[in-house]
């Protein structure tokens, strides 16, 4: 399954992972960079509980299965905090 990690610094402890195959879904997950320790897994997964997630939690992070229409509605979105964050491109 091909995927991509994003991450504004060398350091940084947590990525934004996107991860996509032939299905008719794409994952997008926070994970951690670093391994993580025996009691860090449980913590994510009472976090999950704590939230009522639809996703999967898995040792590194939370993941989060998005159909065609969730992408499309994350692009508009992201495009638009983008402008209104940076202004728009030239």
């Amino acid at each position: 399954m091909p995927k991509e990690l994003f991450s504004q610094t060398p350091d940084d402890p947590f990525l934004l992972e996107l991860r996509w195959g032939n299905g008719p879904s794409v994952q997008i997950a926070t994970v951690m960079a670093e391994p993580l320790t025996s009691d860090q897994p449980q913590n994510l997964r009472e976090l999950a509980e704590s939230w009522d997630l639809v996703s999967t939690v898995g040792a590194r992070g939370l993941f989060k299965d998005l159909s065609r229409e969730e992408i499309n509605r994350l692009i508009r979105s992201l495009r638009r905090a983008r402008d209104n964050a940076f202004g728009q491109d030239a």
